[in-house]
């Protein structure tokens, strides 16, 4: 293409834009302006990142080992280390595989 077609289509473009500044909102997302995309990916991950440390890297930071851990039935956690004052609670077997 000569520099003469570049313009043209430069001139195009920007007049379309002109005329109606609506259309960038309709672009795909390659098109877009990409610092916008950039940002909004970052703040995305960095949200996923914290909720994802906080409820799966360490779940029970927050717990109290003094006290047993429970179901919502009052049967205790089976794999969580239970302190001496859980003896004698009833404890949850109906999906454990013991053999």
């Amino acid at each position: 293409m000569f520099r003469r077609d570049y313009k043209k289509q430069f001139n195009l473009a920007k007049y379309k834009y002109q005329a109606n500044p609506a259309h960038i909102q309709s672009l795909r997302t390659s098109q877009r302006d990409p610092i916008k995309t950039v940002a909004m990916a970052a703040i995305c991950f960095l949200t996923a990142y914290t909720f994802t440390k906080r409820y799966y890297e360490a779940p029970h930071n927050h717990k109290d080992t003094t006290k047993p851990m429970t179901l919502l039935n009052g049967e205790l956690h089976p794999f969580e280390i239970q302190p001496k004052s859980a003896e004698g609670m009833p404890v949850y077997t109906k999906h454990l595989n013991n053999s």
